[in-house]
């Protein structure tokens, strides 16, 4: 099973590497959006459940979760790219992207799964002020790429 989710992770990753534009602003007050979905995915918002559709925006404060057949990849505002495998929940604790105004924030915690994650411009414009948090320690993004997982409790 951990072949076949490697797999999954994989491909999603392969799919979201495609450029995309940028925004700086979101009307909706998006954080990113869903640009792949499989399976069972959904978002947690304000104590709820939604199902997780492409196109569905992810915001911040979210959590976002796959289940046993699920994997979801969302391109965030900087065009930092994530990639969740089956089994994952990722918390969105902080986004903000306010070039003008030079404010950028990118705090997110993988509490289960497996994560494939490729920076954005925040990573690359405030080195310091993007991270991964996890049960065992934090990650400082400085403009990279990796996969981490964390088994479940």
């Amino acid at each position: 099973m951990h072949l076949f989710a490697s797999a999954i992770i994989l491909g999603l990753a392969l799919a979201i590497l495609s450029p995309s534009p940028v925004r700086a602003d979101s009307e909706d007050g998006a954080a990113g959006y869903v640009r792949l979905a499989h399976g069972n995915v959904r978002l947690l918002r304000d104590g709820v459940a939604i199902s997780a559709d492409v196109g569905d925006p992810v915001l911040p404060g979210d959590t976002i979760e796959s289940g046993d057949d699920g994997s979801i990849g969302v391109t965030f505002r900087d065009d930092c790219r994530i990639s969740l495998g089956p089994r994952s929940r990722l918390d969105l604790r902080a986004f903000e992207f306010a070039p003008a105004s030079r404010r950028y924030s990118f705090v997110a915690r993988l509490t289960e799964g497996s994560l494939h994650y490729i920076s954005g411009l925040i990573a690359k414009l405030a080195p310091g002020r993007a991270s991964i948090e996890t049960p065992v320690g934090t990650i400082a993004v400085r403009g990279t790429r990796f996969l981490v997982r964390v088994a479940a409790p």
